[in-house]
């Protein structure tokens, strides 16, 4: 008899393609602006002040600048890294599951976590940022994609936004045009404009700009063999001599590959020093200068950077906790307000649920928890709260708020009774149970037992008792 044989059938496997992040821009990228209105080679002037032209700026000084660099990248990371939750409306609510699956799903395909951080860059380098939401006919929004903020102009009528155009690069291309539905505008408020957001680096732009041409002057330095201005004085030399000699400084003095090298001309030849160096002229203190000045603006700590020149341990805790609180918490709430109320409330049509993002401060769970136990004991938050909070389910029986006695955790509506059941007219503490209107009785004191009797005294026998007399030992 032929052995009976299985075939194994195997599910395709699923393959999850990369989200994109940024919709491309129409036309070519053909810009080359670099820090206040300069080519990157600084051969020629742009004198382009146009919105489009300070947000290359603004760009370039972000991707120019150390320090900017740094902020930027600090507060982003630190904003995106703990992650989102979806929390209901009201905390007495149960969560939607439904409603939170269809919402993943829409932030997975958006690829979340880094549109979320592009999100806070584009905030921070050009004072708002955009989403392009995408979505069928008929349904719910699928995806959401970033707008770069350097090329979308705004569509008005009458003063009222009607819509928004992104792009053309060049006077060649052709914008594309959405509805003001369709895009989710981040920004930073701006008094003299209610539309467009106002770039935290447009108050930067000298100060970022004096401090890359201290970091060239820099740079030359110590091209220089770490020389300032020097002046060679040649007496009684000959045009001959003269040549000779400034044939054999370009070769042999200027550069750091000739550093350390002595100095040999012909002639009667004096050398003097024109230009301070860079102690005398204060250049490290007028870069401290520069750096706190852009660290102030966008309100990060330098602790935050890798500057630990005044910190211990304690103040570094501090400043830790101010960061988030006070930087990344604000921050953090400019996005969440324009996901809730557009995207959450208007294009998914929903009011029962909200995007939240984790604090920055849940990394330091054991002190969140210990909060959360104190909050519960002193009957200020429900189980079920606490489960909100931390993005989980509802339990039943979770919504009772409990208050820690001396008679045990017991429910808060329970107190009046309590209290009226252990503590007398006069404020004497009673024992035994009573009731609400029947204060108890007090409680004789028991008289010894001898060990070994099971709770009865010697001598006594019950009706029945077999075990009269006798030592028992409790199982």
């Amino acid at each position: 008899m032929a052995a009976a044989t299985t075939t194994k059938t195997t599910r395709p496997r699923r393959v999850a393609s990369k989200a994109q992040v940024s919709a491309p821009v129409p036309g070519k990228v053909f810009a080359n602006i670099g820090v206040l209105g300069l080519t990157k080679d600084g051969s020629e002037i742009v004198t382009d002040r146009s919105r489009k032209g300070k947000y290359k700026t603004y760009y370039e000084m972000y991707r120019q600048h150390p320090t900017v660099r740094a902020a930027i990248e600090k507060v982003a990371k630190v904003a995106v890294t703990n992650g989102y939750r979806f929390s209901p409306e009201e905390p007495d609510e149960d969560l939607p599951k439904e409603k939170v699956k269809a919402l993943r799903a829409f932030f997975r395909a958006s690829n979340g976590s880094q549109l979320l951080r592009l999100t806070y860059k584009d905030l921070l380098i050009f004072g708002e940022a955009f989403w392009l939401i995408k979505r069928p006919k008929v349904g719910q929004p699928q995806q959401a994609t970033r707008l770069s903020p350097q090329y979308m102009d705004e569509k008005l009528a009458n003063g009222i936004l009607t819509g928004w155009r992104f792009g053309p690069v060049g006077p060649s291309d052709k914008a594309v045009e959405y509805e003001s539905i369709d895009v989710v505008q981040f920004k930073f408020d701006d008094p003299d404009n209610d539309i467009r957001g106002l770039s935290l680096l447009a108050s930067l732009e000298l100060t970022v700009a004096s401090d890359l041409f201290a970091m060239k002057f820099n740079e030359r330095f110590f091209e220089n063999s770490a020389h300032t201005g020097i002046i060679f004085n040649m007496k009684n030399t000959s045009p001959d001599e003269v040549e000779r000699n400034r044939t054999w400084l370009e070769q042999n003095y200027v550069g750091t590959e000739n550093a350390h090298k002595p100095v040999v001309l012909e002639g009667d030849v004096t050398i003097e020093k024109t230009v301070v160096s860079p102690a005398e002229m204060q250049f490290i203190e007028g870069r401290k200068l520069n750096r706190q000045e852009i660290l102030s603006v966008l309100d990060v700590d330098p602790t935050k950077i890798g500057v630990d020149e005044d910190s211990n341990r304690s103040t570094s805790k501090e400043a830790d906790n101010t960061f988030r609180q006070e930087n990344i918490a604000p921050l953090q709430l400019v996005v969440e307000e324009e996901v809730n109320n557009h995207l959450i409330l208007q294009l998914f049509g929903w009011d029962s649920i909200l995007f939240r993002q984790n604090d920055a401060s849940r990394r330091d769970l054991l002190e969140m928890m210990k909060m959360f136990g104190e909050a519960e004991r002193m009957g200020v938050m429900s189980i079920n709260q606490i489960k909100g909070e931390l993005g989980l389910a509802n339990i039943d029986g979770g919504d009772v708020h409990f208050v820690q006695t001396a008679a045990g955790a017991i429910p808060v509506e329970w107190l009046d009774d309590v209290a009226a059941r252990l503590i007398g007219p006069s404020g004497q503490t009673l024992g035994g149970q009573g009731t609400a209107n029947q204060p108890p009785a007090p409680v004789e004191p028991s008289p010894a037992v001898p060990a070994g009797t099971n709770g009865k005294p010697q001598g006594d026998t019950a009706p029945g008792d077999s075990t009269a007399g006798q030592d028992q030992t409790d199982g």
